[in-house]
């Protein structure tokens, strides 16, 4: 142990795809996290993820990483990381079928820097900022958001009180200032919010 620590991910999808078996599986997720322990209580990371997705949804290649109910910690706007999490929102899901179009089989490239600690032995706090983007430009041919891979720049902020062994009281929060491509998603160019409380019990 010391005071910088790091970990990665990388996982490759082959193989073959589609009704007939005709579309050639190349995909792939890489994850990067390096951070600092300042202190006992306090640590400062620095994230990196970078999903694969499609450049040509027409052509026999399958680009875009595909993951079946996985939750992933990148912010809670779009994705898992939260108690208001309640639907499984990854990068794709199913070669796609499931996810909103503009995130449709476009992987995503996101970076963070995020702190977190632990305030005593009950109060723990952690925030992050967050980049977010698609990894791939959405079709120029989409007549709602031709060539957009925006999705924003969040503010992330989660507490959370252990009140005994069996209960946790959280509260959560989080702000998007969206792209371009959020705002064409959402109809709207405002800063999105989002306030989550709720309890996690344990046995």
């Amino acid at each position: 142990d010391g005071p910088v620590f790091a970990e990665a991910d990388l996982i490759y999808q082959g193989g073959d795809a589609g009704e007939n078996g005709d579309k050639d599986v190349s995909a792939y997720l890489a994850n990067l996290n390096i951070g600092t322990q300042i202190t006992d209580r306090a640590k400062l990371t620095l994230k990196g993820l970078y999903v694969s997705g499609d450049d040509d949804p027409n052509d026999d290649d399958q680009e875009a990483f595909q993951s079946i109910d996985a939750d992933v910690a990148v912010g809670q706007i779009f994705f898992k990381d939260g108690l208001a999490a309640g639907l499984d929102r990854f990068v794709d899901d199913m070669f796609g079928t499931t996810m909103p179009d503009g995130l449709r089989n476009n992987g995503l490239a996101t970076g963070a820097l995020e702190g977190e600690i632990q305030l005593d032995a009950k109060n723990n706090l952690r925030g992050a900022v967050r980049y977010l983007q698609t990894a791939e430009e959405t079709s120029k041919q989409n007549v709602d958001y031709p060539g957009e891979d925006e999705l924003g720049t969040e503010l992330d902020l989660w507490y959370s009180y252990k009140y005994n062994q069996n209960l946790t009281l959280k509260l959560e929060s989080a702000c998007l200032f969206p792209g371009d491509l959020a705002e064409k998603m959402f109809e709207d160019d405002n800063t999105a919010y989002q306030l989550a409380t709720g309890m996690v019990f344990s046995f």
